[in-house]
């Protein structure tokens, strides 16, 4: 399936392809990574109990799995391509 619009509108097949692409590039996690990416999105807080939750997390910002946001407060979110998946 095609990833690469030839032209403007986008189908949604390329949209749907691009997307999986992206998905399958990222994946496959850990399991402490599935965890923490499960607390992250019930809580939008990043976890730092212990040093390897730190370890962690930092991980996941750092692949942009976890993303950042300023609104009032800081809060934190599983980016959106990918949370559905945890």
């Amino acid at each position: 399936m095609e990833t690469q619009a030839e032209s403007l509108p986008v189908g949604d097949d390329t949209i749907t392809a691009a997307i999986g692409q992206f998905r399958n590039d990222l994946l496959p996690v850990t399991d402490d990574q599935k965890a923490l990416l499960r607390r992250v999105a019930e809580d939008h807080e990043v976890p730092l109990a212990s040093q390897e939750d730190w370890t962690v997390i930092a991980t996941l910002l750092d692949r942009h799995f976890v993303l950042g946001y300023q609104n009032g407060k800081p809060w934190y979110a599983v980016h959106p391509l990918l949370a559905d998946e945890f």
